[in-house]
């Protein structure tokens, strides 16, 4: 378990003299905050599985298997490449994410190679948007992109990008105390104010591959 949280100081006279709601505003900061903090944490225990997948090139795809890349990435992920991960997914027996299709998550730069190669693909591809940052479907894979945790810049160049596939039971989180948002007790007679935000809790990969056999992630990285 680990502590997580923020906080913002301000005084009685700046809250008295100003013209918005200086809470109402530190509350949205402070949620923002929260967010990219526990997405974080989250996309850290993604991104440290053993399962790994290098781009070599645009047609041709290695995986690796002790949590370590051995090969440098030469290009953004293609169709090819996306095809090349989710069939070693299904002969890995990863149950599917929704019942129906895995989920990738991808920074910007791995996003934008997708979409040269996925523009003459339209027909099969389903660009239904179905959750908050996804940008489409292709191949039985749910692709969502990420801006804030996951490297644009990877391998041979820096416009390269990193992403995570998975399935179904790929994280747990454990909850001690859930996030929420805390008004901090006036001191100094009042004119000593603050809100913070909180949590107690941690997030785990469910199977490790190097002691269970067992997958339910690959890690789009670089040497």
């Amino acid at each position: 378990m680990n502590e997580y949280g923020n906080s913002i100081p301000f005084t009685l006279k700046v809250q008295s003299l100003s013209d918005i709601s200086v809470s109402d505003n530190i509350k949205t900061v402070l949620r923002d905050d929260m967010a990219k903090v526990l997405d974080s944490a989250a996309a850290s225990v993604f991104t440290a599985t053993d399962y790994l997948a290098v781009v070599v090139n645009t047609a041709s795809t290695e995986f690796d298997t002790d949590g370590t890349a051995t090969t440098t990435a030469l290009g953004n992920m293609s169709d090819k490449n996306v095809r090349d991960i989710i069939d070693r997914m299904k002969t890995l027996n990863i149950p599917r994410y929704d019942g129906s299709n895995y989920v990738c998550i991808a920074s910007t730069n791995s996003i934008r190679g997708l979409y040269d190669f996925f523009e003459p693909k339209i027909t099969q591809t389903n660009s239904k948007i179905l959750a908050s940052g996804e940008v489409g479907t292709y191949y039985g894979c749910r692709f969502v992109e990420e801006t804030s945790f996951l490297s644009n810049v990877l391998g041979s160049s820096d416009i390269y990008g990193e992403a995570v596939f998975f399935g179904s039971d790929a994280v747990r989180e454990g909850i001690a105390i859930p996030e929420d948002i805390r008004i901090g007790i006036p001191t100094d007679f009042g004119r000593d104010q603050g809100i913070a935000w909180y949590y107690l809790g941690g997030f785990s990969e469910t199977w490790d591959y190097s002691t269970d056999s067992e997958c339910r992630i690959i890690h789009l990285t670089s040497l």
